[in-house]
């Protein structure tokens, strides 16, 4: 059984297609995620729910705090164990056809102040004080279970450090002294690895560079799983391809099903040409309302990537999120080889290649066109659908749920206000600001 943790950096932003394509090449069962934000959490749903995560338990909700996040493809359930302080930080779940607990945890570090305009509030070091201490309280009262304890843990032990040292690195101390076990460090017993690095601006470049290592993020299991680590490494290439500024922690364990067989970890291979750019902001797309068919100019007119997965595919088109149930509905009762973002400026769109060598579906924003008749829509999408012939000849359209085509004719004239992206991945405020880094 393989787990998976990683911290996504800001919530991901528009490297949320990236960051799922990473965790779905290495094929986990269970993902912890870190620095979850809720701007970002309904396509990160989404598309981890498209990578086969059946299972989704968040702690995330409105606002713009740090949460976490466990997707599974095995059934779990969230274990009832509230903390006073913190809260979004804190996930604990049971996978009862494993019998195994699950802990996924965020703790702050020591300067995540959180004080208000008055002064009033908590320094960062006592919010991780406090929160360790639930940590150890979970890991004493499942010693004897099977539990897993994984995530960003902004903690370590001197030979995890290349800087300062770690404040409060006596929990890990206590962690162990409680049997618990290190699944990277037990495998590697004299390596130096860091999943995490300070930054400075190189002197001949004058692009910012890694300085300071840090090992951050884990997987630790209770005594009882000692046996069962088979595998434990990090995934440094996430972060040198500026995906995420943490590396991938993946460990496999052997809990006696099929899932368990051995399962290679593949090597990171250079981004692929359809690999959503992190510091690239998605450009702006009009409200696409406008009557159905092809734009104008020829049908495959702009920049289109040589294929794309589902969700990454509608969210370079810029097609919303609560449309994509419905348009996953369609196309998974048509059976679609491929689909192509095709990136044009004035009117983006997905090339839903068929497999039956029926005319290609076009995917916009509120409206798909290529579908053979009317029945085929019924069929394929459920009556009571709006729908017409579409301006491809011999072809029809069906409405989006959201953004439908305006029974008029006409194209609305208004645009969607769309925030820029911050170098960090976190969406921008209308006013230019960054929550994460101002």
């Amino acid at each position: 059984m393989r787990f998976l943790t990683w911290n996504i950096q800001g919530g991901g932003g528009s490297r949320v297609p990236s960051i799922v394509h990473e965790i779905a090449r290495l094929r986990p069962d269970v993902v912890g995620l870190t620095e979850v934000r809720f701007a970002n959490l309904e396509p990160l749903r989404q598309a981890l729910n498209h990578a086969g995560f059946d299972y989704i338990e968040t702690t995330c909700s409105a606002g713009n705090a740090n949460s976490v996040l466990l997707a599974s493809k095995i059934a779990l359930t969230r274990i009832d164990n509230p903390i006073a302080h913190d809260q979004e930080r804190w996930l604990p779940v049971e996978i009862e056809s494993r019998d195994v607990k699950v802990l996924c945890v965020h703790i702050p570090g020591g300067t995540d102040n959180k004080f208000g305009a008055d002064g009033v509030g908590i320094s960062g070091k006592k919010r991780k004080e406090l929160l360790w201490d639930e940590v150890i309280r979970f890991a004493r009262r499942h010693k004897s279970e099977k539990a897993v304890i994984l995530g960003d843990f902004n903690t370590g032990l001197p030979e995890d450090a290349q800087g300062t040292p770690f404040v409060l690195s006596d929990y890990i101390r206590i962690l162990r002294s409680e049997k618990y076990i290190d699944t990277w460090r037990q495998l590697n017993p004299s390596a130096r690895e860091f999943t995490w690095y300070t930054k400075r601006k190189s002197k001949e470049t004058s692009e910012s560079e890694d300085y300071n290592g840090f090992r951050l993020d884990y997987i630790y299991v209770s005594p009882t799983l000692r046996e069962a680590i088979r595998d434990s490494r990090h995934i440094h290439e996430v972060r040198r391809n500026k995906i995420s500024d943490h590396a991938i922690v993946v460990t496999d364990l052997t809990l006696g099903a099929l899932q368990d067989q051995p399962r290679s970890l593949p090597q990171a291979p250079p981004l692929s040409a359809h690999t959503a750019n992190p510091r690239t902001p998605s450009p702006q797309v009009p409200s696409q309302s406008g009557p159905p068919g092809t734009p104008s100019g020829p049908p495959d007119a702009g920049r289109e990537s040589q294929s794309d997965s589902f969700v990454a595919a509608l969210m370079k088109a810029r097609i919303p999120a609560e449309n994509h149930d419905f348009i996953r509905r369609f196309t998974t009762a048509i059976g679609i080889a491929e689909f192509r973002a095709v990136e044009r400026a004035d009117k983006p769109y997905v090339i839903a290649v068929r497999r039956d060598g029926l005319p290609d579906l076009h995917i916009f924003y509120g409206y798909t066109t290529g579908f053979t008749s009317k029945e085929e829509i019924v069929a394929v999408a459920g009556g009571g659908v709006g729908c017409a012939p579409s301006s491809r000849k011999g072809t029809w359209y069906v409405k989006h749920p959201i953004n439908q085509v305006r029974p008029s004719g006409k194209r609305s004239q208004s645009v969607t206000r769309e925030a820029k992206m911050c170098h960090c991945g976190m969406q921008l405020s209308v006013t230019g600001v960054c929550s994460n880094c101002d």
